[in-house]
């Protein structure tokens, strides 16, 4: 029964070493506090300059790794507003593959909001999906392990229900953006990690620029402080998002 036993674990323990290697994962919680929020909190048909806006967003990250290659980040979310409480849930995934090293990947996304209560106003929810290219074009190190990369990142849209404009009231048939392009800068200077993503969004009516950014500094033992800001115009219209929040890590 021993010869058996010591013959198991001699076959078992590569094996099991190997499946740790082939999958890892990491997550992290995130609490946000809007302190600029032009977006309105409930999707609505007929919007008014007196809709609320969420104070709140609270969401849950997921990051998988695949036999190295193959990575999986999810993160669903929900807005929270004095005055509808929980009153948008979302969820963001995109699936990437190490084309050629750290340097190309390629991906497939989905992200998909709607309104909590199933008695909101009738535009209940939208979802996009798409494919994407990133680049890691340039790395340029700083010093230690003080690097910056530089990406571009196309993507393409194979369906997209968000409309293209901003309006004060919808009729259902408004454009969609069709492809997006993103020039990302990702700094880490000591503790210090910083995100900057412009893009363009392309459409058969308006066309959407904006900028997307985070900064986050670790504080103790996985709690990090973050801020972020998003921010776009179309045809000189433009909403600004800002928050500030705590990060969670764990393994």
């Amino acid at each position: 029964m021993k010869q058996i036993i010591a013959a198991f674990l001699i076959f078992a323990i590569p094996k099991i070493a190997y499946a740790q290697e082939d999958f890892s994962m990491s997550g992290e919680a995130r609490v946000k506090q809007f302190v600029v929020m032009d977006e309105p909190d409930l999707m609505k048909m007929d919007y008014s300059s007196y809709d609320s806006t969420p104070d709140q967003e609270v969401g849950l990250s997921g990051h998988f790794h695949f036999w190295r290659k193959l990575h999986l980040d999810a993160y669903p979310y929900f807005w929270y507003s004095q005055e509808n409480k929980i009153a948008r849930v979302g969820l963001f995934g995109e699936f990437h593959y190490d084309l050629w090293g750290d340097w190309l990947d390629v991906g497939f996304g989905h992200h998909s909001w709607h309104n909590a209560d199933e008695h909101s106003p009738s535009e209940s929810g939208r979802s996009q999906n798409w494919f994407s290219m990133e680049l890691n074009f340039w790395n340029i190190s700083l010093g230690g392990e003080n690097h910056l990369d530089l990406f571009l990142k196309p993507l393409y849209y194979v369906q997209n229900a968000e409309p293209a404009e901003l309006k004060t009231i919808y009729d259902g048939d408004e454009s969609a953006a069709y492809a997006k392009i993103s020039l990302g800068a990702k700094l880490n200077y000591g503790s210090l990690d910083l995100q900057l993503w412009p893009y363009a969004e392309f459409s058969d009516g308006p066309d959407r620029y904006g900028l997307k950014a985070e900064i986050s500094y670790p504080l103790y033992r996985g709690f990090s402080a973050f801020g972020d800001l998003h921010y776009f115009t179309i045809d000189n219209e433009d909403r600004w998002m800002i928050g500030i929040g705590i990060i969670i890590r764990f393994k």
